[in-house]
Order: structure tokens, then sequence, then C-alpha cells
């Protein structure tokens, strides 16, 4: 039995939520747990660990860059990443600020969302994670890094 990185994915729309978990367990193999607004993204946060945090910018209660400043706050160094339809300067330097590690605009960088948390959950160091090494696959003789594999059939990636 291999552990399936688990990413909190905090969006407004109960139909992107949905969209996602299935996108991100087809394409990355993640556990994906969602909430619609702030409270209950915090609520998340204080009681479970996440490999990563999937956060849109506008939420009913708060902004994704106030919950990831409050992720960031509890010292939380799981990677964050902005996924939202706001494509403005101000908005990815907020983010970036309150401790963003990627900015993504949707829907029309999916793929880029994708590689962006691949390559951040491979890069994440002292995850606590780390100690199921066999949920990744290890380079010779570098027994931290870490990659996903990805298992094409006729019908996507598996």
């Amino acid at each position: 039995m291999s552990i399936k990185p688990n990413i909190l994915y905090v969006d407004d729309e109960p139909e992107n939520c949905e969209l996602m978990k299935v996108w991100l367990r087809i394409a990355c193999g993640f556990e994906v747990t969602t909430a619609n607004d702030g409270e209950s993204a915090m609520k998340l946060i204080d009681n479970q660990f996440f490999d990563a945090y999937l956060l849109d910018y506008a939420l009913p209660d708060t902004t994704g860059v106030e919950l990831c400043r409050a992720i960031r706050d509890r010292a939380i160094s799981s990677p964050v990443v902005m996924y939202t339809a706001l494509d403005r300067q101000i908005d990815k330097d907020r983010a970036a600020a309150a401790g963003a590690n990627a900015y993504v605009v949707k829907p029309d960088e999916l793929g880029a969302l994708t590689n962006i948390l691949a390559d951040l959950m491979n890069h994440v160091e002292n995850r606590p994670m780390a100690k199921h090494a066999s949920a990744y696959a290890s380079e010779p003789g570098d027994p931290g890094h870490r990659t996903l594999r990805f298992r094409r059939r006729s019908s996507g990636i598996v």
C-alpha cells in the first residue's frame, strides 16, 4: 500500500472542487480534500496535515491570500499554489508576499497546474511523508529525491 499525497483545494464553486478532485487523482495520483469557504478550510488546516494547498483567490468569507497567510503563520511549510481566474499583477504580488509558492490562472493553465504541483511535491524537503519513500520512486544514491510516476493507458493518464 502506498500513501498518496493529500491536497487541500479551496474553491467556492462546488463543481470546480469535484472536477479538481477527479483531475488531480487521475493526472497526479493525489488524494484531494475540498472546502468551499475560508472557515471550512481553516477547520481542516487546523486538524489535518496536507502535503500541499491549492487556493482560489476569491472566496465568500475571505481570500486565498489570507488563507495562505494563515497557513504560513502556523509555520506550515507545505507548498501553497494559488489557482484563480484573477490575472492581475497586484494579485500575484499579494499572493507571493503571503508566501504562495506559485500562482496559476484558471482554467486555461490546468496542465501547467499539474506540472507545478508535481514539481513542488517532488522538491519539498523534510515533509512528514518523506519517511514513506515507497510512495515515490527514488533515484539511486539519492534517498531524498522523490518523483511521481505516471502510466499511460489508452484511456488517459493513470
